[in-house]
Order: structure tokens, then sequence, then C-alpha cells
């Protein structure tokens, strides 16, 4: 009887050392979690950082594209007025009054060639 109350003494002891070890392991386990837990909740808030810059940077390319765009078409505008008053005062000089007789007159002297 008392090897037996010795060996259930000795699986006892051994138990209790078992559970020390795996309450250690718990804590050691719970500690990593919780620097786990925060490391993650760091990261979470700087993807929604970079999210939220992401964003606000294709805002302001898409402004600065719009930008572009709207200083492109006033420069093509700005050039096709430079035309146009080229053009009126091209008409309006004594250049193209010139111009216009003679072919007015190569014209009807053409013509009258060809009634002949």
């Amino acid at each position: 009887m008392t090897i037996f109350v010795n060996t259930i003494r000795a699986i006892r002891l051994q138990l209790a050392k078992v559970r020390e070890k795996a309450e250690a392991s718990y804590k050691v386990a719970k500690a990593k979690i919780g620097f786990l837990k925060e490391s993650l909740g760091k990261v979470e808030a700087k993807k929604v950082k970079v999210e939220a810059d992401g964003a606000t940077e294709r805002k302001r390319r898409k402004a600065a594209e719009t930008k572009v765009i709207e200083a492109k078409k006033m420069a093509q505008d700005q050039v096709i007025e430079a035309e146009r008053l080229a053009v009126e005062a091209f008409k309006a000089s004594p250049k193209f009054t010139k111009i216009k007789v003679e072919f007015g007159v190569e014209a009807f002297e053409a013509e009258q060639e060809l009634c002949e």
C-alpha cells in the first residue's frame, strides 16, 4: 500500500509540475497574443492611413489632370482665335485687296478669251 501511496504522490508532483509549465506557457502565449494584437492594430491603422493618403493622391492627380486638359483646351482656343484674327487682318490688308483684284482681272481676261 505504501508503494501505491508513493506512486500517487509522485504522479501528483509530476502533475503539479506539468500544470506549472502549462500555466507558464499559457502566460507566455497570452503575452505574445497581446503583442500580436497590438501590432495588428498598428498595422491596420497604418493601412487605413495609407489608403486615405492614396485616395487623396488620386484626387490630387485627377484635379491636376483636369487642369492640364483645361489648359490645353484654352491654348487650343487661343490658337484658333489667333488664326481667325490673322485671317481677318490679312483680308483687311492692302496686299489681299491687290491679290483679289489681280485674280479678278485674270478671271475676266480668261473669260474674255473663252468668249472670243
